[in-house]
This record gives C-alpha cells, sequence and structure tokens, in this order.
C-alpha cells in the first residue's frame, strides 16, 4: 500500500508527500530489525537461563555422586584392609570372611561425573549463551578439574583382574547372589550402589576352604592389596574437593541466573 502511494505522489510529483512515504518506509524496516533482534536477543537469554538450570541440575548430581563414592568406597576400602590383615592369620581362620572380603575389595563404581549440558554447549557452538568470558571460563576450569580427577575415579586397579582370575566362579556366584548390591534410583534416572554391611557364602566348609587357599596362593595378592588401599585413599582423598568445587561452581551458577 505505501509503494502504491508512493507511485501516485511521484506521478503527482508530490516530492514532499514522497519524502514523507520513504521515511514511512525507513522507519518501518527499521522498527522491524529491531522486533527481530529483541525477540533473538529474548531467544538466547531464554536458551542461556535453561542452560544454566539444567548445569545446576547436572552438578547438583555431580555433588550426590562424590557422596555416594565416599560411602561406597569406605566399605570397599574396609574389606581391603580385612583381606589384607587375614593373610597375617592361620588359613583356616575365616575362610568365608575372607573370601567375601576379598572380593568384595575388587569392587568398583562406573559411574561418569556429569557435564552432558556442558558438551552439549561445546558441540554445538553455544557456550556464549552461558554469559560473558570470565564467567565462562570458571565453568571451563571446573570442568576441567572434573576431568582431571576423572582418571583417578576411573582407574581399575590390577587387584580386580587377578583376583577374579582366581577366585573360583561359584564361589563368585555366591557372593554376588547372597552378598549383592544394592542399587537406588533416582528421579532423573542415576544410581547409587552400596556394598551390604554383612552376608554369608552359603557354601559347604570344603569348598570355601578350597576357594581361600586358591587366592591366598596368588603371587601378588599382598602387593595387589596394598596397591589397591593407595589407590582406595587416592578416590576418597578426592571427592572431598570434589564436593566443595561442585557446591562453590553451583552456587556461581545460581548467582548468575539470579542476575539476569
Amino acid at each position: 500500500m505505501v509503494i502504491r502511494r508512493i507511485r501516485e505522489h511521484v506521478a503527482a510529483q508530490n516530492w514532499f508527500a514522497v519524502g514523507i512515504d520513504v521515511v514511512i518506509v525507513i522507519i518501518g524496516v527499521f522498527l522491524g530489525m529491531q522486533a527481530s533482534n529483541w525477540n533473538q536477543e529474548r531467544i538466547v537469554r531464554e536458551q542461556g537461563r535453561e542452560y544454566r538450570d539444567r548445569m545446576i541440575a547436572d552438578i547438583r548430581s555431580n555433588e550426590v555422586d562424590y557422596l555416594h563414592r565416599q560411602t561406597y568406597y569406605r566399605e570397599v576400602r574396609r574389606h581391603a584392609e580385612a583381606a589384607l590383615a587375614a593373610l597375617d592369620r592361620p588359613s583356616g581362620d575365616g575362610g568365608g570372611a575372607f573370601l567375601i572380603a576379598s572380593y568384595q575389595a575388587s569392587q568398583i563404581t562406573f559411574r561418569k561425573i556429569k557435564r552432558f549440558t556442558y558438551d552439549e554447549l561445546l558441540s554445538t557452538g553455544g557456550i556464549e549463551r552461558l554469559g560473558d568470558a570470565k564467567f565462562r571460563e570458571q565453568i571451563a576450569n571446573y570442568y576441567t578439574s572434573v576431568e582431571t580427577g576423572g582418571v583417578i575415579l576411573d582407574f581399575v586397579p590390577l587387584y580386580r583382574e587377578h583376583l577374579r582370575q582366581v577366585m573360583p566362579h561359584t564361589v563368585q556366584q555366591a557372593i554376588r547372589k547372597n552378598c549383592p548390591e544394592t542399587v537406588v534410583r533416582a528421579v532423573d534416572g542415576s544410581a547409587s550402589v552400596s556394598l551390604p554391611k554383612v552376608c554369608s557364602l552359603g557354601l559347604d566348609r570344603a569348598t570355601v576352604d578350597k576357594a581361600a587357599a586358591a587366592v591366598r596362593s596368588m603371587p601378588s595378592i599382598r602387593n595387589d592389596l596394598t596397591r589397591l588401599l593407595a589407590d582406595l585413599e587416592a578416590k576418597l582423598w578426592l571427592t572431598g574437593p570434589g564436593i566443595d568445587n561442585a557446591r562453590l561452581m553451583r552456587a556461581m551458577i545460581e548467582r548468575e541466573q539470579e542476575s539476569r
């Protein structure tokens, strides 16, 4: 309609009216572009808020994960210490308890530390939606520390492989059946695992004695258990700073969320 009026005014040589029409067109285009920019900025802000909310949930999950690891690996350490101490006692003394302790000392938890939202932002190039450069650097440093700590948390000591090659399969089955791990699933689908405090094998004395003798005869069992305990101490030490760093990072992201 504006273009038609411009044509009419040009035909009538009404240059003042033509000028007004052109100004109207320019203002319309400018306002349209501004509206588009404002809408795009709104979308970016909403996406940034959504990603920060998701990252807060990821990091809160990591806090819980580190706490579960503390409880889990303390139990594993207790079993490892019991198995190592049993090597200094007579072979016929508590063979069933020795086998249970030896097997439970080989347990590990495979759960990965959550970084789904951060990895998605990196892969899609949307990392700038989180905040300014300093804020993004702090987040990057947090996930770098998580990745560095993951090297220790993901390490599987040789003791696990060596023990499970030697301990008879029937005994391992009995332990898994009668001393199973307890798995608890959270609302988000993540799982935490715990070891039983007490249990019994349910096997005859001859089978137990034979299996205990086989485990005791492992050439590297004492060295493997010693190395295992050192690894467990490293894992347990790491969970403390892991919890603290997760809480600090979550609080920082929550403050950023409130300021926007």
